[in-house]
């Protein structure tokens, strides 16, 4: 999505979440979207937080 902002000249304030570039931790992947802030609790407390 940033690349096509990019290219098409606009302007916008973009926030990205994924994961960090690292070795991560093994486990359940509710856990795991926990631990990383990907849950969707997390997604959406933080896209609150930006807006």
């Amino acid at each position: 999505m940033a690349s096509c902002l990019a290219f098409a000249r606009q302007t916008a304030h973009i926030v990205p979440i994924g994961l960090p570039d690292a070795f991560l931790a093994a486990g359940a992947l509710p856990t795991l979207h926990d631990r990383y802030g990907l849950s969707v609790a997390a997604i959406k407390e933080r896209v609150r937080r930006e807006l």
